[in-house]
């Protein structure tokens, strides 16, 4: 008769034990929730951008005989032809002059640039394309060039000797890359130093060619011949 009531007392008990191990839990829960007050400080190097550098140019015909200029800055344009059957389809020996300019302006960011060069590429004495009348082995050296600087008073830069006409042939075969090319001076037309180019330095490049006239004899009628003017930049 007395188990009953012992029972009530141990439920009881148990369930009063229950709840304050709830409160003491909600307790410590409270307390390591809670944020006690500190100093602080904290400073921010915001928006951080990395650019890489640019070697681009814009190169410029004074007469676009086919093709577009590279009025935009580019790092690897194919830009405007500038002889072709509108200004040198019929070369007569000891003709005057057939002429064209470049205007190239060193745009990149790269300043000031380490080495700036003139080159020839795809370079073919004797296009298949020329008819049976021309018999010559090498038409392109009977083909005078030459390359100045500057307009009121230019400088010639091909031949080297400042002088006179070179070919297009030597020209073509001695200048073949950029690591052998015509090295060119920085500046406006020319009056740095050689290879060293800023940002916005330019240079009006004038070329003439003629065919010579003591070496073009009948051999050379007709004759064809081709090649690639490369300007070249590098950081």
């Amino acid at each position: 008769m007395h188990d009953q009531p012992r029972r009530s007392r141990l439920t009881l008990d148990t369930k009063k034990k229950l709840l304050l191990t709830l409160i003491l839990l909600g307790l410590l829960l409270t307390v390591v929730g809670s944020t006690l007050a500190t100093f602080t400080a904290t400073t921010t190097n915001p928006a951080n951008v990395f650019s890489n550098a640019t070697v681009t140019m814009t190169n410029v015909a004074g007469t676009v005989i086919s093709g577009t200029n590279c009025s935009t800055p580019t790092s690897n344009g194919t830009c405007a032809t500038l002889f072709g059957a509108a200004n040198a389809g019929s070369l007569m020996p000891g003709g005057a002059d057939v002429a064209n300019t470049v205007t190239i302006t060193y745009t990149g960011t790269v300043t000031p640039t380490s080495d700036f060069r003139l080159y020839s590429a795809n370079y073919t004495s004797k296009l298949g394309s020329s008819p049976a009348s021309c018999t010559a082995a090498n038409p392109g050296s009977a083909l005078d060039l030459q390359v100045s600087v500057g307009t009121l008073l230019p400088v010639v830069i091909y031949p080297t000797s400042g002088v006179g006409y070179g070919t297009i042939d030597g020209f073509a075969t001695t200048y073949t890359s950029s690591a052998n090319g015509l090295q060119l001076r920085g500046g406006t037309n020319g009056v740095g130093a050689a290879g060293v180019w800023a940002t916005s330095d330019n240079s009006i490049f004038n070329i003439k060619v003629h065919l010579d006239g003591t070496a073009a004899t009948n051999p050379y009628q007709g004759c064809q011949s081709q090649v690639d003017v490369v300007w070249f930049a590098s950081q």
